[in-house]
């Protein structure tokens, strides 16, 4: 069975930090770093605003998961918390 994680990207815990990005606990990169859990497919999702930081998460999950297939989608949507509306 695969594993598919979809998840929502963060714009305070996902931002990566230029000092300390790699010391830093940002949960779409966590995520794949289990070795116990191993991630075939990462559907991350986000705003617009953070395409950049989408990318570099996205670089950094494939730094720490290279077998990990990573799908960037870019969704509008006013308020994320709003999950129905996501």
């Amino acid at each position: 069975m695969k594993r598919i994680v979809f998840g929502l990207l963060g714009s305070r815990l996902d931002w990566p930090s230029e000092n300390d990005r790699w010391q830093r606990w940002r949960p779409s990169v966590a995520i794949c770093q289990h070795e116990d859990f191993l991630v075939d497919r990462f559907e991350l999702l986000y705003e617009p605003k953070l395409h950049r930081i989408a990318t570099i998460t996205a670089q950094d999950i494939a730094t720490v998961s290279p077998e990990t297939i990573i799908r960037l989608h870019e969704l509008e949507f006013c308020d994320a918390w709003d999950f129905e509306e996501v």
